[in-house]
């Protein structure tokens, strides 16, 4: 739990190359969560990514989907 919203990573060990971010809120709008989201977690990751020794190369994609 961050900051109101529930995040939940999920990692594919079978195919290896996918990791799945579910991010939940009750309390914020789909707008502010996803917010929330590129600000706090998707940075992150993309610093990671460029690091000398992080994953260079690693194509992102992102899909929202909502329910």
């Amino acid at each position: 739990m961050f900051n109101g919203v529930e995040i939940v990573l999920e990692y594919n060990a079978k195919v290896g190359t996918h990791i799945d971010v579910l991010i939940d809120s009750q309390s914020k709008t789909f707008d502010k969560a996803l917010d929330m989201f590129h600000k706090h977690i998707m940075k992150h990751i993309q610093e990671r990514r460029v690091a000398p020794n992080g994953c260079q190369g690693v194509t992102l994609v992102e899909g929202v989907i909502c329910t």
